[in-house]
């Protein structure tokens, strides 16, 4: 993953608020929403429940997350963006995202919303991602790449995803 910089000041509190208070899309938990790629049927072949949930989603396009947001730049490409909370003990089994295979010249960014602490994982490409501070980006070397995260910590785990595509 590619050090983009610190976004710290694009953070809105009530954002954080909202989403340490309230429950999103459970995931892959919900059947209309259930993640159906390669990578999650072969978690289920290995005995991964996808009945279960295992994280909660938030995004404006399902009106799981009903507060203001603009993307902090890449706002003329197309774009969709989503929040993850994690609370202990909850993972995302190892996975592509399927429309950064479907479309073309994606760019995929992730944003920390808070520091780093042990048990918040974070796996690209087989790198693991610490050490980061609240607001710190990083940018996918390839947004195909298969990647997971899971918090085997003691407080809730919460990012922010976003992609811009032609």
């Amino acid at each position: 993953m590619i050090y983009i910089g610190n976004y710290k000041d694009w953070i809105q509190q009530e954002w954080i608020d909202y989403l340490l208070t309230t429950d999103g899309t459970p995931r892959p938990q919900t059947t209309s929403e259930n993640p159906n790629s390669p990578e999650f049927r072969k978690a289920a072949s290995v005995g991964y429940d996808l009945t279960k949930i295992y994280w909660y989603h938030y995004t404006n396009t399902n009106n799981t997350f009903p507060l203001p947001l603009e993307l902090p730049f890449d706002n003329n490409r197309n774009h969709i963006w989503w929040f993850i909370k994690m609370n202990p003990g909850m993972f995302m089994p190892m996975h592509k995202d399927p429309h950064a295979v479907e479309e073309k010249n994606v760019k995929r960014y992730w944003i920390a919303l808070q520091d780093y602490e042990e048990g918040h994982i974070h796996i690209n490409a087989g790198q693991f991602l610490s050490n980061y501070k609240k607001g710190d980006m990083y940018m996918y070397d390839d947004p195909t790449a298969i990647h997971g995260a899971c918090n085997i910590g003691y407080n809730p785990r919460i990012v922010f995803n976003f992609s811009t595509y032609d």
